[in-house]
């Protein structure tokens, strides 16, 4: 009897204690998956109703950062929205014109990434959404294009005969130097002046060409520091 009791007295003790780590752990859930205030926002999105994603984008550009870090988020592939595959590439041109607006320096890497990994769409004479966000950005963006450039260009030294493989880093090179030329700054002219030199197509050269003339026009919007290319 005596053992029975015992027995019965451990099985309730670790009943209590499962119990409690199981709510301690319910707790921490609740806690690590609990709303940001712009989610809701950011569903809305992809609404069918024009005037509410109108409204959805105002609010989160008046939520500035808390927004765009759950923006960036959704962009790395956190399943903050449930959209149709036909839906989604307008959701995505509306966060990128969000963290444009806001200015989101901390959104730089992954809009930098999105722009060289674009599908490539003829000769690139134009801004895409992406690559308008970044101009809106300014200034805190051109290291990191600065770098892309920089490193596409490696990619073609290491990519010897292979023309497809050459052609998609001179189109990543082109696309930096637009968004460049757009945000002014003169930081990027060594390394554009270097690129205008290795350049074999007379159209990509032409490019280049025009984004060095309108960044020497424009006004210096260079930040502390100097962000060189020497060679």
């Amino acid at each position: 009897m005596q053992v029975m009791r015992e027995v019965l007295t451990t099985i309730l003790i670790c009943l209590i204690s499962l119990c409690f780590i199981g709510c301690k752990k319910e707790s921490t859930v609740q806690t690590t998956t609990e709303e940001n205030p712009a989610d809701e926002y950011i569903r809305q999105l992809s609404s069918e109703n024009e005037s509410e994603r109108i409204i959805a984008k105002k609010k989160l550009i008046q939520l500035a950062e808390p927004a765009a870090k759950r923006l960036i988020a959704w962009l790395e592939g956190y399943p903050i929205i449930e959209v149709d595959k036909f839906v989604k590439p307008s959701v995505k041109n509306d966060v990128y014109e969000i963290l444009g607006a806001i200015h989101s320096e901390e959104a730089i890497p992954i809009l930098v990434k999105t722009m060289e990994r674009e599908v490539p769409a003829g000769m690139e004479v134009g801004l895409s959404p992406v690559m308008q966000a970044l101009v809106e950005i300014g200034s805190p963006a051109v290291p990191h294009l600065i770098t892309s450039i920089e490193a596409a260009e490696k990619m073609i030294a290491a990519s010897d005969s292979s023309k497809p493989l050459k052609e998609l880093n001179r189109i990543i090179q082109i696309r930096a130097s637009l968004v460049l030329a757009e945000i002014g700054d003169k930081r990027a002219l060594p390394v554009l002046q270097h690129l205008e030199q290795s350049v074999e197509n007379d159209f990509m050269r032409n490019q280049i060409a025009r984004a060095i003339e309108q960044i020497s026009h424009s006004e210096d919007n260079s930040g502390n520091g100097r962000v060189g290319y020497d060679k």
